[in-house]
């Protein structure tokens, strides 16, 4: 819907606003609603394509969104341990991440995800 569309648009925001990298899996049949997801999130929101063949119904997307962040996070670890420019062997980030689900009504929800996520790290 409309306000669902809406309001996934302000989470994209949000991410960006927060720098906090959000995965996506969209059912939708158009790419330009990924694309405008990713652009809006400015190298914070990755969003992928649901793959309804294999990752059927909201369980499958949450599979197959859980996957995706999985490898995400793997690869922006790759990418911040390969970075010498802080002169000393960094904390892996995969020590300070935790994989959350939310839906687009949730928006505020990233505004508190670090004090929910606190326990767990």
């Amino acid at each position: 819907t409309d306000i669902r569309y809406n309001l996934a648009l302000q989470l994209c925001r949000l991410a960006h606003k927060t720098q906090t990298h959000l995965v996506i899996v969209d059912g939708s049949p158009s790419s330009s609603v990924r694309e405008e997801f990713t652009n809006l999130g400015n190298g914070y929101v990755h969003v992928f394509a649901q793959d309804a063949s294999r990752y059927l119904g909201k369980g499958g997307a949450m599979r197959q969104a859980i996957q995706h962040a999985t490898i995400t996070l793997m690869n922006l670890n790759n990418d911040y341990e390969d970075d010498d420019s802080r002169g000393e062997k960094q904390k892996s980030i995969l020590n300070q991440c935790a994989i959350c689900f939310t839906e687009p009504e949730k928006v505020d929800l990233l505004n508190h995800i670090s004090k929910i996520c606190q326990p767990l790290l």
